[in-house]
């Protein structure tokens, strides 16, 4: 990482410090491939009701904010795929959709996102990160001086994106 003695935890995992520098390190979930015997003639509309009850569930035990469930809309399929979902699961009204673009959002990825909200009947917010992005890299600008750019400057903008989903969830 960028600073010395800054490690990165495992994927889906996390670490509590205590004030007396115990660490704890745990892993909180666990991808199992396959289906399980009792799954295994399950048809589509199984499968479909199966996904969105899980989805339902991993919700309501993280629900914690003031938003049912938000979504980030990149104007791609993937994105689009989770949005729809989520009104599948909760209802439209219970879903907020936000576009977080940049200097490099393409105006189509902009417009495909806006139609796919507006088709879903869900909550639709654009929110510029231009100046959070900007903002961070004058702070961070004297830390990367005489350094070749590399991914610390593109993660700039998916933390900026990420501080903006928890200002809205908060």
């Amino acid at each position: 990482t960028l600073l010395k003695g800054i490690e990165k935890l495992p994927p889906a995992h996390w670490l509590r410090i205590e004030a007396d520098g115990r660490r704890e390190q745990k892993c909180w979930w666990n991808l199992e491939y396959g289906a399980r015997a009792d799954e295994q003639q399950l048809g589509f509309e199984d499968w479909q009701e199966h996904l969105l009850d899980s989805l339902r569930a991993s919700v309501a035990r993280r629900n914690l904010a003031a938003v049912d469930v938000g979504v980030l809309l990149s104007g791609g399929i993937d994105s689009a795929v989770v949005a729809a979902m989520a009104v599948d699961a909760f209802g439209p009204d219970k879903v907020q959709c936000v576009m977080l673009p940049y200097r490099y959002t393409a105006a189509d990825s902009i417009s495909d996102a806006e139609d796919c909200a507006r088709r879903l009947g869900v909550r639709y917010d654009t929110i510029p990160i231009e100046a959070p992005v900007s903002g961070a890299n004058a702070v961070l600008g004297p830390l990367f001086e005489g350094r070749p750019s590399d991914i610390t400057e593109e993660n700039i903008q998916s933390r900026c994106r990420m501080l903006i989903l928890m200002g809205i969830s908060n």
